[in-house]
């Protein structure tokens, strides 16, 4: 049996936990920003209150441009000018649960639980009930 996940309806649902006349607000977070990440963070940023939250802006398997700004969304980064593999899971797990008690969003997407800072953040929701997305590009079968 295949499992898919229905993306308007879990939106629905997470918009209809707001409270009235607000929009979510949801912790996205990524690697590194690429092109495709601001895209994709703008669109979302039409229908909540979206902060991405960027691991490192140092990426030693990709090498795109910076890409600044943030059109439609909050955005901030962990760690400037250092590649987070590089740092301990101390600083690691210390700098998210900071970042996430301060943003308290209602929902927090993260890419994989391959990196450090995707454990801590799903560590964070854990301890404080807060709603996890998983995003990935594979899909399964159950």
């Amino acid at each position: 049996m295949r499992s898919e996940f229905n993306h308007h309806a879990h939106l629905a649902a997470v918009e209809s936990s707001a409270a009235p006349g607000t929009r979510p607000h949801v912790a996205v977070l990524f690697y590194r920003f690429g092109p495709y990440h601001h895209a994709r963070l703008k669109a979302a940023g039409s229908r909540l209150q979206v902060t991405g939250i960027e691991s490192s802006n140092v990426d030693p398997t990709y090498a795109w441009d910076l890409v600044e700004g943030a059109d439609g969304f909050n955005r901030l980064t962990l760690f400037s000018g250092v590649a987070v593999n590089e740092l301990p899971a101390s600083r690691i797990f210390n700098r998210v649960s900071q970042v996430l008690d301060q943003l308290r969003p209602q929902v927090v997407a993260i890419p994989g639980w391959y990196d450090r800072c995707s454990l801590a953040a799903l560590r964070w929701c854990g301890s404080h009930g807060v709603p996890v997305v998983l995003m990935s590009d594979r899909k399964s079968v159950v």
